[in-house]
């Protein structure tokens, strides 16, 4: 690690520069309450969430700490040259990367869809194994987010492709190379208060998935579409809420923490890259309400499933809570974007392109976006499972876990 921070404070020193934007008051005042809202998702939603073991919730926090400052550093490096490669072109008298709170902001994204990954291994690897495995995923996810944003031109406003499509689907092919030398002999311990710090993070993720969602919509300029995300995710996240608890009552005859803690947020997945395209509230709350049904409904039948045909261990559910919900939001979005201008009655909305930066696009290629929206949805998860590939093949060579240290702080604490 301490070679990898040297190599890192090297480039920032020859590349990195601060920005000095002509709005920079405005731009702090928006968009860094908005980096602090997402970094209370990282560091306490995810943190918490993934400490319902008595077992190992030191290491679920502190991990969670270490990772999201390395990969906020990583990013910066990265998306920066990605940007240069894909997008705008080297330039030899300038080849500066400039970094202002937007960057940050970014940056978050990109922890996130690190953290889902992470929640399908998690107690299951070391320090050194996790900063594989993150150098190799901060590395393709930048490659996959430049190309699905600029390249496809995908409406993604809050990463359901590009953060939780790609991360679910790297963490559990990860999870699943990884079961090879390390397979869990029995399920992570939890008790009533481990599951109850759990929670706090799922309040905290549910609490600040609007913020998150609006973290790539605050590129917008247009007081509409920054509404209109926020809305959705808001009515979304409701949705899911009272559908996992009536779901999870009827299957069991009581509610199940497992579900609460995981199926709760599947709101606010599903709408990362639907929220920006729909316009009535009435679809955002019968999305919710159904993705909180079928990511229950997952976590009870498909988690267990995987688990005893395949082998796959997901310590926290995460294809139920974030691959699913993110992969149907990616489908979804190309339902919406090739419907969008049937019926006629958006007119009564009175979008344009000047309050609805999409609005032009929509209407005059409906089904071309609809069919960009599947393609980017489906590169996510093909560069999400090919950097796993990757991770797990490097892992493989230092990873040397006995089944009494996993799920166990005692190996590092």
């Amino acid at each position: 690690m301490a070679i990898v921070e040297v190599i890192i404070i090297v480039l920032f020193g020859v590349f990195v520069r601060i920005t000095n934007p002509a709005n920079l008051s405005t731009m702090f005042s928006t968009v860094f309450p908005l980096y602090q809202d997402m970094n209370v998702m990282m560091l306490i939603g995810f943190g918490f969430l993934m400490a319902f073991s008595k077992s190992f919730s030191w290491s679920s926090v502190t991990y969670t700490f270490f990772i999201n400052a390395l990969i906020i550093q990583l990013y910066i490096l990265l998306n920066g040259f990605w940007q240069r490669a894909v997008v705008d072109g080297f330039n030899s008298s300038n080849y500066y990367i400039y970094i202002n709170e937007k960057t940050f902001a970014y940056a978050l994204h990109a922890s996130a869809s690190m953290f889902v990954c992470m929640g399908a291994f998690v107690g299951r690897v070391g320090p050194l194994e996790l900063l594989i495995i993150s150098l190799v995923h901060i590395f393709v996810y930048t490659v996959n987010e430049v190309i699905c944003i600029y390249k496809i031109q995908a409406f993604d406003v809050g990463g359901g492709m590009t953060v939780h499509t790609f991360g679910a689907y790297a963490g559990v092919t990860a999870s699943l190379l990884l079961s090879a030398s390390s397979r869990p002999t029995g399920k992570p311990k939890s008790n009533y208060f481990s599951n109850l710090f759990a929670l706090i993070g799922t309040l905290f993720l549910w609490m600040f998935f609007p913020s998150f969602n609006f973290g790539y919509g605050y590129t917008s300029t247009t007081q509409y579409t920054q509404t209109q995300v926020v809305t959705n995710t808001i009515i979304s996240l409701t949705g899911s809420c009272l559908a996992t608890f009536i779901t999870s009552a009827y299957l069991k005859e009581k509610f199940t923490m497992s579900h609460i803690l995981n199926a709760t947020i599947s709101g606010g997945v599903v709408m990362g890259s639907v929220a920006g395209i729909i316009v009535h509230p009435s679809a955002a709350i019968t999305i919710g309400f159904l993705i909180g049904i079928v990511s229950t409904v997952a976590l009870h039948f498909l988690t267990p499933y995987l688990e005893k045909k395949f082998g796959l261990y997901d310590t926290c559910g995460i294809h139920s809570s974030f691959g699913l919900p993110g992969l149907l939001g990616g489908i979804l979005s190309a339902i919406a974007a090739a419907s969008f201008n049937y019926p006629t009655a958006y007119d009564a909305y009175g979008l344009s392109s000047t309050n609805f930066p999409f609005y032009d696009t929509l209407v005059t290629h409906p089904f071309r976006q609809g069919g960009l929206q599947i393609a980017a949805t489906f590169t996510s998860l093909g560069f999400g499972v090919a950097a796993a590939i990757v991770s797990g093949i490097l892992v493989r060579f230092v990873h040397d876990f006995g089944s009494n240290e996993i799920f166990n702080d005692g190996v590092y604490f």
